[in-house]
């Protein structure tokens, strides 16, 4: 007969024994397979997220907490060639059925027909009409939204003025309406629109710009650009968006006062930032800068004036300590030249609050109203201040204490508004007024009425966005890299499966030791008919080898339900940990023929290793007829060393599990969790050498007298090595189970420290 035949009756004749060992390797095969299937999953997954929330838009261009005008995403189109839209975004919240219902953080979206066309999308997501909107799919599932409903949509308020500026009145930083929802978005029409990195879908409220425009109380503004062109680089955006910028896109008004014979430039967020105050200084030497600051009195001993502005200014010849005032205040408060007066005045902080300081200035000049009355352009327009009709109207930024406010000062406002009354060095005012938003609030240079445009065209040519928040976002090229380069999910989980696929192996191992017991008289009937060592060793070599092979190619079909079910599992039971309900199955051949490749050479060491000669030997000995298989043992001097060997390896893996695990007690903090399985792992390796030892030891010892527990040790000796499979695979388990649940976090262990799950709170 030959060999492959032999191999074959011989596979099939032990075809019960051979399918248990064979699902042992089915475990592992489908954990491996399962892992690659899991990780090319995710993986598709995250791509296809970034499909459906970015379309066909690759780039996008934002600019922080500023606004800038529709017309510069029309001037980069010209430009560049690409397909543009125009968006005006923020935040806000929504209340349905009633008041019942109520979603935060939400985003609105405010766009035209050219968003639609970008995105590649069949629904015109800025085609609804004044008061309606388009809500994305997940929002009306949670609120339970059909087209025609009715909602109150409360957004944040946006505005060209940024939050948080000094002496700007916070009012207006919320615009509700009601509106009413005209459709619903799917994953199809793009309802999952976002330009952050997120699997999570957000919930997305769609607007005409223009109606946005309109009740923000705008027009013609918008926050970003979106673009669409793959082979656009960030470079060559960044130039296109240098050659489209206007002063209106850096919010500078440029106006030519023909009363002055002078050319004005302010910013509407009443500051103007400190790129700009160069790039004006730069273009326009002769210029004069200005910076005018609302203070909140001028005292002379007794003595005060409330409520007034200070320009500081490069006129007059001002030292830092000096001040020159006009001669309504010198009255009010009785100043002469060489008089020190005490300025107090509010300093804003990074989260609004304010706090008084004050300046102690000597009065070095007293000019007259007429000259004086020439200023009243110099005070920036505040919103709530600058255009109230009496000083009690005033709604500015800071404490206003209208009890202060005397009949005087109100004669003062009707006929100088904001004039300066008191004006100090430049080089002073921006040490003590300078912020975050900007060090001027207006710039001003002599010139004629047709010079208008070259100013214009000045700060265009010499103004770079990118330094004053505008900023180029590769958007699809960050999704793909986020969805590429984050976890590796197949490692992740063929990490998690690591000690279910040892344990499967091991278990094909044990299957494999047992199998042969069971054929001890095959094994002799070989030996009997002459058959040598080698050829019994090829027999049993190539029947594993079809035994390995079936476990191998069941677990690629256990493997696609393991993937169904941990798929379920990410979806509904464990979704935190990827924030999507996007996960589609993925099974590609690869993942197949890798899982399959490592299964079989797993199966093939263990399978050379089960089949050698001697193993067969110890495994089939017995009172049979062949004494040339049978065993008697080790003489006892190699036994002692053997123990002796496996009792230094032993201390040697204890010794070093210990080393690691007290250098992290004494190294503080908390564990890391991969040297605790390193140091767990070397302490259970140590326990199992000396259970090795002590099933050695039991073995070779002789008992008196027989009882059952005595037979039962007995027996657990005589076959040490199926034995110590057997406590392994039970030790893993309990190993990963304790160690697993050592590392869940106690949210209430630290609920009182700022570091803890509760922020301290």
């Amino acid at each position: 007969m030959r060999l492959r035949k032999l191999i074959t009756r011989s596979f099939f004749y032990y075809l019960g024994g051979n399918m248990l060992a064979a699902g042992g390797l089915a475990v592992a095969a489908a954990v491996i397979t399962g892992a690659f299937i899991i990780g090319d999953s995710l993986s598709h997954s995250l791509e296809k997220a970034v499909n459906l929330r970015l379309g066909g838009i690759t780039h996008s261009v934002t600019a922080g907490d500023r606004l800038f005008t529709m017309e510069m995403g029309d001037r980069f189109a010209t430009q560049s060639g690409m397909q543009v839209s125009r968006a005006l975004l923020t935040e806000g919240m929504v209340i349905a059925g009633g008041g019942r219902e109520r979603l935060n953080r939400i985003q609105v979206v405010g766009v035209d027909d050219t968003f639609s066309t970008l995105l590649g999308s069949a629904i015109d997501h800025g085609g609804a009409g004044p008061g309606e909107v388009i809500v994305s799919r997940n929002m009306a599932r949670r609120l339970q939204l059909e087209p025609g409903d009715h909602i109150m949509l409360r957004m944040k308020g946006t505005g060209v003025i940024p939050m948080n500026t000094p002496l700007v009145s916070d009012a207006g930083q919320t615009v509700t309406r009601r509106v009413r929802v005209a459709a619903i978005a799917g994953d199809e029409d793009y309802g999952r629109f976002n330009m952050r990195v997120s699997q999570t879908a957000p919930y997305n409220v769609f607007v005409d710009i223009g109606w946005l425009n309109t009740v923000m109380g705008l027009d013609g503004m918008a926050n970003a650009i979106f673009l669409a062109s793959e082979d656009a680089i960030r470079e060559d955006v960044e130039g296109y968006l240098r050659n489209a910028f206007e002063p209106e896109d850096g919010n500078l008004v440029v106006r030519y006062r023909s009363d002055l014979g002078m050319t004005g430039i302010s910013s509407e967020r009443v500051f103007i930032e400190e790129h700009l105050s160069g790039v004006l200084a730069e273009a326009f030497p002769s210029g004069t800068r200005i910076l005018t600051y609302f203070v909140n009195s001028i005292e002379k001993g007794t003595n005060d004036t409330p409520y007034s502005f200070i320009a500081a200014a490069e006129r007059y010849g001002l030292e830092p300590g000096e001040i020159v005032i006009n001669e309504w205040l010198a009255g009010d408060i009785g100043a002469a030249l060489g008089d020190t007066l005490l300025v107090r005045y509010f300093e804003t902080g990074p989260r609004r609050e304010l706090e008084e300081r004050d300046v102690s200035l000597v009065v070095s000049g007293i000019i007259d109203m007429e000259e004086a009355a020439a200023d009243s352009i110099l005070m920036p327009f505040l919103p709530g201040l600058s255009d109230a009709g009496s000083c009690r109207d005033w709604d500015a930024g800071v404490p206003v204490s209208l009890d202060r406010i005397r009949d005087k000062d109100e004669d003062y406002w009707d006929e100088y508004r904001g004039t300066p009354k008191g004006y100090i060095s430049l080089e002073q005012g921006q040490l003590l007024w300078t912020n975050r938003f900007g060090n001027l609030t207006s710039y001003w240079l002599p010139s004629a009425p047709g010079n208008l445009q070259s100013v214009r065209n000045a700060i265009s040519k010499a103004a770079d966005p990118t330094e004053m928040g505008f900023q180029v976002n590769e958007l699809r090229k960050q999704g793909l890299e986020a969805a590429a380069g984050g976890v590796d999910f197949g490692t992740l989980f063929g990490g998690l499966g690591f000690f279910v696929m040892l344990a499967g192996i091991m278990l094909f191992f044990l299957l494999m030791l047992f199998n042969l017991e069971r054929r001890s008289d095959q094994v002799r009937l070989f030996s009997a008919m002459g058959y040598p060592k080698s050829l019994v060793r090829k027999i049993y070599l190539g029947e594993w080898m079809l035994v390995a092979l079936a476990g191998g190619g069941g677990g690629l079909f256990l493997a696609a339900g393991y993937g169904a079910l941990v798929r379920y599992a990410l979806m509904e039971v464990w979704q935190d940990i990827v924030r999507t309900d996007l996960l589609v199955l993925v099974i590609r051949p690869r993942s197949l023929v890798w899982g399959l490749f490592i299964s079989l050479a797993a199966a093939f060491l263990v399978t050379v290793f089960g089949t050698d000669s001697r193993l067969i030997e110890r495994r089939t000995s017995g009172n049979g007829t062949v004494k040339s298989i049978r065993t008697t043992g080790s003489p006892p001097k190699q036994a002692n060393t053997r123990n002796r060997l496996m009792t230094a390896a032993s201390l040697v893996f204890a010794g070093a599990g210990m080393t690691v695990l007290l250098l992290q007690l004494f190294a503080g903090g908390d564990p890391d969790p991969f040297l605790f399985f390193v140091s767990g792992g070397l302490l259970l390796v140590a326990v199992l050498l000396f259970v090795r030892i002590l099933l050695l030891l039991i073995g070779s010892r002789g008992y008196d007298r027989i009882d059952l527990l005595r037979l039962s040790i007995r027996n657990l000796a005589r076959n040490s090595t199926r034995s110590l499979l057997v406590i392994t695979l039970l030790a893993l388990g309990m190993f990963v189970v304790i160690s697993t649940g050592s590392f869940i976090t106690d949210a209430a262990r630290e609920e009182m420290e700022p570091t803890g799950g509760s922020g301290g709170f």
